[in-house]
């Protein structure tokens, strides 16, 4: 998915990002680029979403913190 996003082939790393959310995969790292390539496809609602979930995992880490303030 890393890579088909640095290849700016958003819609296939979409793909992959989703279907590893829907195998039950909890990991910060997914939901933050998941949430980035949403954005990208101009997709807010679905980024802020992601960020805010990506945000549960570690609420000291200001990353995700950061990404949905700016969507605000």
């Amino acid at each position: 998915a890393e890579l088909y996003a640095l290849d700016e082939k958003y819609e296939e790393a979409r793909t992959i990002y989703r279907s590893i959310v829907e195998t039950g995969v909890e990991n910060k790292k997914v939901y933050l680029q998941l949430g980035d390539i949403e954005l990208t496809l101009n997709n807010a609602d679905d980024a802020l979403r992601l960020y805010l979930r990506a945000a549960t995992f570690d609420a000291t880490d200001a990353e995700p913190f950061f990404k949905a303030g700016v969507l605000y």
